[in-house]
């Protein structure tokens, strides 16, 4: 788990990201939640690993009651059944995005809900803009794990070209990242990014929005 001060460094880059959106829009940034279960660690018979777990409070589906296309590989991974299915299979209302650390947790809130992440010691939190964003969710492909069925299962995203910087490879092959979750604005994504998978989140919701 990475230290406060890393932590801190993480918050100042977020409020400094929407502290530009401000000045730049005179408007304070709106974002909504995404996650990406076909990211998320499985762990083993021996050492499971429980990437989130839900507080919902008062809130209620009929609040996002529009729903929306899930990828096949987060059906495999949060079904219809599972706790939390809300979290992709609805469409979660934009509201204020705040940023915020305790002790060794990051929250990041929008509209009705927040992630509170304990980021794993490969965890880290980067500002980017939404084209870049959507196109590099745009494409999933099989992970690194060296058992080919379990790798195809937790899934990665591929990293376009132009963000690979000429010689940062030792050998030709695909450069891929592990986006577990995101904040989603109008011209850029908070993005939550582990290469190990070990981040760890509480997902809160509440109905009058914003947790404190």
């Amino acid at each position: 788990m990475p230290e406060f001060q890393v932590l801190a460094a993480f918050g100042h880059r977020v409020k400094q990201a929407l502290k530009k959106i401000f000045q730049k829009t005179k408007k304070w940034p709106q974002g909504y939640l995404v996650v990406f279960p076909r990211t998320w660690a499985e762990g083993t018979a021996r050492k499971p690993h429980e990437t989130f777990s839900i507080d919902v409070g008062d809130y209620t589906d009929s609040l996002e009651p529009i729903p929306v296309k899930v990828s096949e590989y987060d059906e495999e991974k949060l079904p219809t059944t599972a706790p939390g299915r809300y979290l992709i299979g609805q469409k979660l209302a934009p509201g204020p995005v705040h940023v915020a650390i305790r002790g060794k947790h990051l929250a990041l809130c929008a509209g009705h809900h927040a992630l509170v992440c304990r980021l794993g010691l490969e965890g880290s939190i980067l500002v980017m803009t939404r084209s870049d964003y959507e196109e590099v969710t745009s494409v999933c492909v099989p992970g690194n794990n060296p058992n080919k069925s379990k790798a195809a299962r937790l899934r990665s995203f591929l990293v376009p070209e132009r963000f690979v910087e000429p010689g940062a490879r030792l050998k030709d092959e695909d450069f891929k990242v592990n986006i577990l979750a995101a904040v989603v604005m109008e011209t850029h994504a908070i993005v939550v990014i582990d290469y190990s998978r070990l981040d760890r989140w509480l997902r809160l919701a509440r109905k009058e929005g914003n947790v404190k």
